[in-house]
């Protein structure tokens, strides 16, 4: 009986013996155990790793910038010679991009993908939204482009007098798309969420000196006034936020009320503008 018994507790210290001689943890000294700590070797464990919802948690640099595709600008603007982006919120801040390597621009879109586009007043470009350099892809015949927009299905529309006309991106072609009847284009306008067509117009028989608000509706044909914006010469139009944003060639920038079409000047920059366009990834 005293053998077994001293047997079972030699075995029992040459076990805890062996446990205080075994290898450290397969986990370096710097894992923190924290439940915010995934426990992997991809895990750094470092200050540098930020550990918050903003953190992707892929092969990525970990910083407030992380890993999300940039969208770009809520709105951009034009002179006739420079591209702009504009912040959506006052001051309504206009940031120079560049200089287009043609001149005479008349007005902007982007795409439902966040391409944009430009047009002269007799062609078409692709521009790079970095840099404002310029692509021709379509030249058109004996209209004269004013306006340019995008639908919300992703139809590419430029307006001239009282016409408006499809563009074809991928094969250049241009093609009549409707009339507004009896208004013509006076500025710029831009397709909304909504899929309706927002133009600046003054009627076709005579000249105004104060621009109109109208929607024209693409699935019906219908074009209805809103009212007088109160303003002249505004030749861009862009959105955020569910408002819209006139361009005149005072340099000022005016909140156009969706509702009565009456315009409020709320930043002047000081740029004589000839277009502007929403961009329809910051529409959600």
């Amino acid at each position: 009986m005293f053998r077994r018994t001293f047997f079972a507790w030699l075995s029992l210290f040459g076990g805890l013996a062996m446990l205080a001689g075994c290898p450290a943890s397969p986990y370096p000294s710097d894992d923190d155990d924290t439940a915010d700590d995934d426990d992997t070797a991809d895990d750094d464990d470092t200050g540098d790793d930020d550990d918050t919802g903003d953190d992707d948690d892929t092969a990525d640099d970990d910083t407030g910038d992380d890993d999300t595709e940039d969208l770009g600008e809520f709105m951009y603007a034009q002179t006739s010679e420079d591209l702009y982006s504009v912040s959506k919120d006052a001051p309504y801040t206009v940031t120079h991009i560049g200089t287009f390597t043609q001149p005479d621009i008349s007005d902007l879109a982007v795409d439902m993908d966040g391409l944009m586009y430009a047009v002269t007043y007799d062609e078409v470009f692709e521009v790079d939204i970095d840099t404002a350099e310029l692509t021709s892809v379509a030249f058109s015949e004996g209209s004269y482009f004013v306006a340019m927009t995008a639908l919300a299905d992703g139809t590419m529309l430029a307006g001239s007098e009282d016409n408006i006309y499809e563009i074809d991106l991928q094969s250049g072609d241009i093609t009549w798309f409707d009339s507004l009847g009896d208004w013509e284009f006076a500025g710029d306008m831009v397709g909304l969420p909504d899929g309706q067509l927002y133009c600046l117009v003054w009627p076709t028989d005579y000249f105004a000196e104060s621009t109109s608000l109208v929607i024209y509706d693409p699935g019906t044909g219908q074009t209805t006034e809103i009212g007088e914006t109160g303003h002249g010469s505004m030749f861009g139009m862009g959105f955020a936020d569910w408002h819209l944003y006139g361009f005149n060639t005072d340099g000022e920038i005016l909140d156009v009320d969706m509702v009565t079409g009456a315009a409020t000047v709320v930043a002047t920059p000081g740029h004589a503008f000839w277009g502007a366009a929403t961009n329809p990834l910051r529409w959600d």
